[in-house]
Formats: structure tokens, sequence, C-alpha cells
């Protein structure tokens, strides 16, 4: 099933860039179901709600850097499944933000049960943004997204690092950082996105930097 599910990602890959997102969305769920992974296409406010209680309990300032201990994820279904969910996020951002912020829940328990692997650091920093700009918890994202940025470093994912950085410093860190600092962090993503010829990284980090 794995096999298949790769098919799946290169659809998914390929309706995100032509910017068929609902497209991308369908064949995303699709494949989770039948993976044994179902995500409700328009989760309700109670299924949110009960999805980030899940979560809030393992989300305390104080625990998150422990969070980067949590074992490798192994399970071949498992990895590939994470990584049908990271490209659900970036189609349910434009199409329904419920599902974007479900989406991103359920990940972040993914990891809790089965550990982490390089990719599930994006997640991270997606959470990170959820709690700063949806519940004001800055003191959370804001350790969030350190963790999303060590994850990348752990896993040697150059990549991943990246994007982590980029968003942390752009959405979170100035919330607790003072500007100078946060301007050092773009320069370092955009650095990551340099050696690595991660263009997306390396631009976005650019275009914050400069504005």
């Amino acid at each position: 099933i794995t096999d298949r599910i790769q098919i799946y990602a290169h659809k998914i890959r390929a309706a995100n860039v032509l910017t068929q997102y609902q497209k991308a969305v369908d064949i995303s769920l699709e494949v989770l179901q039948k993976a044994g992974f179902p995500i409700p296409a328009h989760p309700s406010g109670i299924e949110l709600t009960m999805t980030y209680i899940k979560i809030k309990k393992n989300l305390k300032p104080e625990n998150i850097g422990s969070l980067i201990n949590l074992p490798e994820m192994k399970d071949p279904l498992m990895i590939s499944i994470s990584s049908i969910l990271a490209l659900l996020a970036i189609s349910a951002y434009y199409i329904s933000k419920k599902l974007y912020a479900y989406t991103i829940f359920k990940r972040a328990i993914l990891s809790l049960k089965y550990g982490h692997c390089s990719i599930q650091s994006t997640n991270y920093v997606g959470l990170a943004i959820i709690m700063c700009n949806h519940f004001g918890d800055y003191e959370t994202g804001y350790n969030l997204g350190k963790l999303a940025i060590q994850l990348g470093k752990k896993f040697k994912d150059r990549m991943y690092e990246s994007i982590c950085i980029f968003f942390h410093y752009t959405f979170v860190a100035h919330w607790k950082e003072p500007m100078a600092s946060v301007l050092e962090g773009l320069k370092k993503g955009y650095l990551s996105g340099l050696e690595t010829g991660h263009l997306e990284g390396l631009c976005f980090s650019l275009s914050q930097y400069d504005l």
C-alpha cells in the first residue's frame, strides 16, 4: 500500500502546483481513507475542539523541548501517511481553514503516537502559527517553532529546516524576539535555502528580510 500511496502523492503535488487545491484535497482524503487514517472533509467545531484537547496536554511550554526526544518514526505506512497529511495541509490552507487546522492537529497526534520523521518538523511550525494567531498562546507557539527548526537539524534535512526557519521567523518569532533577531533568523533561512538549493525557502526568507 505504501507504493500506491506514493503514486497518489505525486498526483497531489501536481494538483497543488497547478493550484487545483480542491482536487488535491479530494485525492488526499481518498488515499487517507484507503490507508485507514480517515479525515473528515468538513470537520465540525466539536471535532476540532476534541482533537485540540488531545494534543494540548502535551504542549505545555515547559514540556515542548522534550518532544525532540520522541523516537524516530519507523512504520513505513505511518511515514507515508505523514507525507500525505503534509500535502493535504498545503491544499487545505486554501480551501478550508477548519480542515487545515484539523490536519495540523492530526499530524501532531501522529507524531506523539508514532514518533518523528523529517517532514513532521514542518507540522510543528504550522501548529506554532495556529497557537499564536488563533489562541494567542505565544509562549507555546514560540517553543513549537523552535522545536520545528531543531527537528530539521536533528534529521539533517536542510530543506525542511529552511522551510521551518522561514515560517518561524516570519509568523512566530516576532512575538518573543526583537526585530534584529528576527532579521538574523531570516538571513539564516536564506543561507540554508542557498546551501540546499531549496529555492522557495531562499526566496521567501530573502523577500521578508528585504521588507
